[in-house]
C-alpha cells in the first residue's frame, strides 16, 4: 500500500517533486503485488495515455484483475472499457479480440445497486438499447 501512496505523491507533486515516471514505477510495484487500486490506477493510465503510452491491452488487463478484486471503481471502468469495444471504439478494437457483455451488464448493474452514478447511466443506456438485457423503456429511465 505504501508503493501505491508513494506513486500517488510522485503522480501529485504532494510532499516531492512531480514525477510521473516514478510514479508510474510505484504504481507497477504495488500492482505486481496485486493491489487493486493500484491495478485500477494503470488501468486509467494506459487507457488515457497519461505518463505512459497508450496501452490498451495493458489498459483492459490491469482492469480486470481489479475488477476481479472487487474494486468498485475497477468494475465499472472495467465495463465501461468492454462497452466501448462493443460500441465500435476504434482504440480498442484494434487490441481486443472480443469480450462478453454480460460481464459488463452484470457490473453495471452490481454498480448501479450501490447507488453509483456511472454504473446507473451506463445500466439505462443497456435497457434503452437492449444490450444484454431485454429492451425496457421505463427500466432506462428509472436508471436516468
Amino acid at each position: 500500500m505504501a508503493q501505491y501512496y508513494l506513486g500517488e505523491c510522485y503522480e501529485c507533486g504532494k510532499g516531492v517533486n512531480k514525477d510521473v515516471d516514478k510514479a508510474i514505477g510505484y504504481y507497477n510495484l504495488a500492482a505486481k503485488q496485486k493491489l487493486a487500486i493500484a491495478q485500477h490506477k494503470l488501468s486509467c493510465l494506459y487507457y488515457e495515455g497519461l505518463g505512459v503510452e497508450e496501452y490498451l491491452e495493458k489498459a483492459l488487463n490491469y482492469s480486470e484483475e481489479a475488477a476481479g478484486q472487487g474494486l468498485v471503481e475497477a468494475k465499472s471502468f472495467f465495463g465501461v472499457l468492454l462497452h466501448n469495444y462493443d460500441y465500435g471504439d476504434i482504440k480498442l478494437k484494434n487490441h481486443v479480440k472480443a469480450h462478453d457483455l454480460k460481464i459488463v451488464v452484470a457490473n453495471y448493474q452490481s454498480g448501479a445497486a450501490r447507488g453509483e452514478r456511472n454504473a446507473q447511466f451506463n445500466l439505462a443506456n443497456c435497457y434503452k438499447t437492449g444490450i444484454e438485457v431485454e429492451q425496457d423503456m421505463k427500466l432506462a429511465a428509472r436508471f436516468y
